[in-house]
């Protein structure tokens, strides 16, 4: 199952709102075996206000755990682009 759209968080204390998107679902064996379920895909997360986003991306990596996932954490430079945090 594929999920697209954005849902957001807004703080009130400081009006920070993040919007992020959500991962999808993957079930295997569900008919016969044991059922397994797998979260795939890739999860951003975007805070405008404080110019930082986030990257996550689940299931992609070949030879490593089912449950392996990686990520990058992003600023905005002064010229508008996204630039990796390292």
């Amino acid at each position: 199952m594929e999920v697209t759209g954005l849902k957001q968080i807004e703080f009130l204390n400081d009006d920070t709102k993040i919007k992020f998107s959500q991962h999808s679902d993957a079930f295997k064996n569900t008919i016969f075996g044991t059922l397994a379920h797998q979260i795939v895909g890739t999860m951003t997360y975007i805070d405008e206000t404080n110019g930082v986003s986030a990257e996550l991306k689940f299931g992609s990596m070949k030879k490593k755990p089912k449950d392996y996932f990686t990520g990058v954490i992003r600023q905005r430079a002064e010229n508008g682009k996204w630039a990796d945090l390292t």
